[in-house]
């Protein structure tokens, strides 16, 4: 099975401290289009993985996720920080119905999300009758006290979460 990772931008909405993709509100880089499809023409891939920066921040995003969803013979992955998601989820979902393809939304959980927990849920617990659209959440903490506290606030969704440290990237 052939997966492929695509940067489609260094641009985020956030400022994490921890980004490993030296990301930030600042920087202006976005793959170009023919670029995107030039890949997945020459790859083949059975999964993409679009990921960034922030890949929602890109203006041509959901052109995008349609020509992923196109040429990939079995599963497109969004990894998001999940700030932008309400504002595209339902194009999304459009998408992956159009396409007949499995999208799996990958949102990241840490510090950076606290006050949000409760709208991440409550569009996570929407996915869950979907026939293609699917989720796999990230939990991101500084130590093993912090991931258990992420793990307790996030209840059910904590059951189905992976957890990292930071210091593990």
């Amino acid at each position: 099975m052939k997966k492929i990772y695509i940067n489609l931008t260094n641009h985020c909405n956030l400022s994490c401290w921890f980004c490993c993709m030296s990301s930030g509100p600042d920087k202006t880089r976005y793959i170009e289009i023919p670029k995107f499809l030039e890949i997945l023409e020459k790859e083949k891939p059975d999964i993409t993985q679009l990921e960034g920066g922030e890949p929602l921040c890109h203006p041509d995003f959901l052109l995008i996720l349609g020509l992923a969803s196109r040429y990939s013979k079995k599963e497109v992955v969004i990894d998001t920080n999940g700030i932008l998601l309400e504002k595209f989820i339902d194009s999304i979902v459009k998408i992956s119905e159009i396409y007949q393809r499995r999208i799996t939304i990958k949102p990241s959980f840490n510090e950076i999300l606290e006050g949000r927990l409760d709208d991440l849920k409550l569009l996570l617990s929407s996915l869950d009758f979907l026939e293609y659209v699917r989720y796999e959440v990230n939990v991101r903490g500084k130590n093993k006290e912090e991931l258990e506290k992420y793990r307790k606030e996030l209840g059910w969704l904590g059951e189905k979460a992976n957890y990292h440290l930071f210091n593990s990237y």
